[in-house]
């Protein structure tokens, strides 16, 4: 907006928009601030002043200007949208699911204050309420991949997993190449008992981005579920390479050399699952595993007890709440019937 090049407001706004869709951040914030010189009460300026906060990870600042430009032009469903999504990030769900809720009321008929209403009603785990409010936006536009995306996800972590497939190729019929669909299809496939079928959705998406770390886990999981732990152990020791500190893949490099016979390696990778995350049941149990495999009885029912406590205080919201506030120590024991001996044994 220089005096040589004058333009207009509405010039100088659509500019802006298009250099933020852009990514060019600083120029489209400059041209937005220069309107607000000029034009104070611009809501427009106001609001995508907030979006590009929010971008920037600045959630309570986004919160601060979207809010300003609603008390000019109070109808915005765009701002309200926005609002709520900063809302959401901010982890103030009840105020989000009132700024939807209010933009649902203004336009019943737009398809993303319900898309984005379901999916903070998702991370509050009403899985109920956010299935419906998925399936409100796609009977408003069945179009858009991103909502049966995100549907699939919503029924999958429900078990309802025949849906979650149905959702999940429907995104795909809609937008054919994003892997993660691919992935979590993959995931309800195996579910379903559906490896091979899995194991051609996962290689789909690997197929797309072969830096997916979760994709090459999940296929040495449905490898290993079709007997192949050859072809797993590749799988698993790729996904390590992208991950070195996931202990779960690290237990699954561990239960599949142990398949292959390789013990002291599964030990040592089951080990080093457990010192990245001491809490880890199902690591703790196939350590014992291996080492029952190893004859090492006495330190197999040890792996065995630690997982049992690891397991049970994970089930328990007040155990562990007591042990995440350093108020309590979960642990379990032996007793040996010969000597009467009682070894107690913690995580």
């Amino acid at each position: 907006m220089s005096p040589s090049q004058p333009v207009t407001i509405p010039q100088a706004f659509e500019l802006a928009l298009q250099l933020q869709q852009a990514g060019r951040l600083p120029e489209a914030e400059s041209i937005y601030r220069q309107i607000l010189q000029v034009e104070p009460g611009h809501a427009g300026a106001w609001q995508y002043l907030g979006v590009i906060a929010h971008q920037r990870g600045g959630y309570r600042e986004a919160a601060a200007l979207i809010e300003k430009s609603l008390q000019i032009a109070p109808g915005n469903i765009g701002a309200l949208v926005n609002l709520g999504t900063a809302y959401h990030s901010l982890g103030l769900f009840s105020q989000a699911i009132d700024s939807f809720q209010a933009a649902i009321r203004i336009n019943p008929q737009f398809p993303q204050p319900y898309h984005n209403l379901a999916n903070t009603l998702k991370d509050l785990g009403r899985l109920d309420e956010a299935i419906t409010a998925y399936r409100q936006a796609i009977g408003i536009d069945a179009g858009i991949p991103d909502i049966h995306f995100a549907l699939g996800n919503a029924l999958q972590e429900k078990g309802q997993f025949a849906e979650a497939e149905s959702a999940y190729r429907v995104a795909l019929q809609l937008r054919p190449a994003p892997a993660p669909v691919w992935n979590q299809l993959g995931v309800v496939l195996a579910a379903q008992g559906q490896h091979d079928a899995a194991v051609a959705a996962y290689q789909q998406a690997l197929a797309l981005d072969g830096n997916f770390f979760e994709a090459h886990n999940n296929l040495g999981d449905a490898l290993n579920s079709l007997g192949r732990s050859d072809t797993a152990l590749l799988s698993f020791r790729r996904a390590f390479q992208l991950r070195p500190d996931s202990a779960e893949v690290l237990r699954n490099l561990g239960v599949t050399l142990q398949k292959r016979g390789h013990l002291d390696d599964a030990i040592l990778a089951c080990r080093r699952a457990l010192t990245l995350r001491p809490d880890y049941p199902e690591a703790q149990y196939s350590l014992g595993n291996a080492l029952a495999a190893q004859s090492r009885l006495d330190e197999a029912i040890a792996a065995n007890v630690r997982a049992q406590v690891a397991a049970a205080t994970a089930r328990s919201a007040p155990l562990a709440g007591g042990v995440a506030a350093h108020k309590l120590r979960v642990v379990g024991g032996t007793y040996a019937l010969a000597t009467g001996k009682v070894t107690l044994l913690k995580t």
